[in-house]
């Protein structure tokens, strides 16, 4: 068991310039441990020889991160190599990983952002947000000017597109300025199988097949 009275003794009283006050190995940067630090963690706050902080096993999961190597002593703490499951290779502090301060190399933030800035609308700016708009509200929205050609005659839309991000997704990017989404049944709802892009060309022989 550990003697911390001992540890608190030795602490106060000041080690040898260069020897850790906790566990009294050689320092690799600190001048001594101090008894506030270490009562708080109960560990060195070093790092000293012993890296007792720095005992995280190669091959240990940090959320998406992998530790792979000791990445060596940089401003007086430990860092580790880690492999993010993305395929990117980072650096990061034991303490980052311990506390989950860094999961990632950066992409499960990215993701996150990207995330929220198109439920919040972001996604406007998108070049297929119009078109998926448009599709909607022509099937969904009485008001619309188009809406006895489609919802009016029970043109609907797919509940999977009910997500942008899903339709962006299925459809793909548009091949031309000209193109536009055309539905292969004419008399078919909006889903996936039913829908092509088309010319105006194509739309308009498509119709005339339709009737």
């Amino acid at each position: 068991m550990t003697d911390y009275s001992e540890l608190k003794r030795l602490a106060e009283a000041g080690m040898p310039k260069g020897e850790c006050a906790v566990c009294q190995a050689p320092l690799m940067k600190k001048p001594h441990e101090t008894w506030a630090k270490f009562e708080i963690r109960k560990v060195c706050s070093v790092p000293c020889a012993n890296a007792n902080r720095a005992a995280i096993k190669i091959g240990t999961r940090f959320g998406m991160l992998t530790v792979t190597k000791n990445a060596g002593v940089k401003s007086g703490l430990v860092h580790w190599s880690c492999l993010c499951d993305c395929g990117n290779e980072m650096t990061t502090t034991g303490s980052s990983l311990r506390l989950q301060h860094t999961i990632s190399c950066g992409c499960a933030r990215a993701h996150a952002n990207k995330k929220r800035l198109t439920t919040h609308g972001l996604s406007k700016t998108h070049p297929l947000y119009a078109t998926w708009s448009s599709m909607r509200d022509r099937c969904k929205n009485p008001a619309n000017h188009a809406y006895k050609n489609y919802g009016g005659r029970g043109i609907s839309v797919c509940a999977r597109w009910d997500s942008f991000e899903l339709f962006v997704e299925d459809l793909g990017d548009k091949p031309g300025p000209s193109y536009s989404i055309d539905r292969i049944n004419n008399d078919g709802n909006y889903e996936p199988g039913n829908i092509r892009w088309a010319t105006p060309l194509e739309q308009v022989r498509n119709r005339r097949v339709s009737k």
